[in-house]
């Protein structure tokens, strides 16, 4: 599990196994993910909210 609440939450919703997590600045994208389950988030998607 990861330390970050919103990731835990929807780890658990979606049952999405994820090998890696990183959350550097980028330009456009929010997010991406590899084949294999590699997240990476952008520093600012913490402005949105998950329901």
């Amino acid at each position: 599990m990861s330390s970050l609440p919103r990731l835990n939450k929807l780890e658990k919703l979606t049952g999405l196994i994820y090998t890696d997590i990183k959350v550097p600045k980028m330009e456009k994208p929010w997010a991406s993910c590899t084949a294999s389950n590699q997240l990476t988030f952008n520093c600012d998607v913490t402005s949105l909210s998950i329901a």
